[in-house]
């Protein structure tokens, strides 16, 4: 992993970005950000690891690295959604005064944002080649 350098250099911009998303996060704390900041601090952190770990994944086999790195950002937007879905989740980020989309926006319009990101992933893959992985993301987006 190592000896190849653009896996070396992603890794450490990710972990630059994380950093930055988790700095902006804490100095919100305390205060309801725009939805905006919501997800690009999503993008930053929970996006932007799944990003990386499948663009560097698709370099080392030789795959489409851009539409792994596309699936990775989405996918890891939906998923932090879905967790911010979670009470036990939501109640903990609360106490921590860390406000997300159903702060925000409220269950409805939260609700909408999730279905819009399953809606782009889902069309992201439908252009993946017709195999078992591509049944196997659309069951994991759809079963989450």
């Amino acid at each position: 992993l190592l000896k190849n350098f653009k896996s070396f250099d992603l890794l450490k911009e990710t972990t630059l970005n994380m950093c930055k998303a988790e700095l902006e996060q804490f100095f919100l704390r305390g205060k309801i950000p725009t939805v905006d900041s919501y997800i690009a601090i999503c993008k930053g952190k929970t996006a932007g690891l799944f990003s990386a770990l499948l663009e560097i994944s698709a370099l080392l086999s030789k795959l489409n690295s851009q539409n792994a790195k596309d699936f990775g950002e989405k996918f890891g937007i939906y998923f932090q959604i879905k967790n911010d879905l979670n009470k036990e989740s939501a109640s903990t980020d609360l106490k921590n005064g860390i406000y997300t989309a159903i702060d925000i926006l409220g269950i409805e319009k939260t609700g909408i944002l999730l279905d819009n990101q399953k809606k782009e992933i889902l069309n992201l893959i439908k252009d993946f080649p017709d195999n078992i992985y591509k049944k196997e993301l659309e069951d994991l987006v759809n079963l989450l």
